[in-house]
């Protein structure tokens, strides 16, 4: 039962790591979308995917919340 437990415990804090870190290239990423506006193949792309910028946003916000440890604390109790 202890190693199911460890186990579980080391997934959870792994899982927590690789949220952060993609929240990180996330927000990296909504920083480009947003100054490389003025580039042609940014500016391209931002017309052909008109809700791009909110889905990254949604994205970070759940992101966030899971790296913040929120879910994890909701399944806990």
């Amino acid at each position: 039962m202890d190693a199911i437990q460890n186990f579980i415990q080391n997934l959870e804090t792994t899982m927590l790591a690789v949220a952060g870190s993609f929240a990180v290239i996330g927000v990296l990423g909504l920083g480009l979308m947003y100054v490389g506006s003025s580039l042609p193949l940014i500016a391209q792309w931002k017309q052909d995917h008109p809700k791009a910028f909110n889905d990254v946003t949604l994205g970070l916000i759940f992101l966030v919340v899971a790296s913040g440890g929120g879910v994890a604390a909701i399944l806990g109790t």
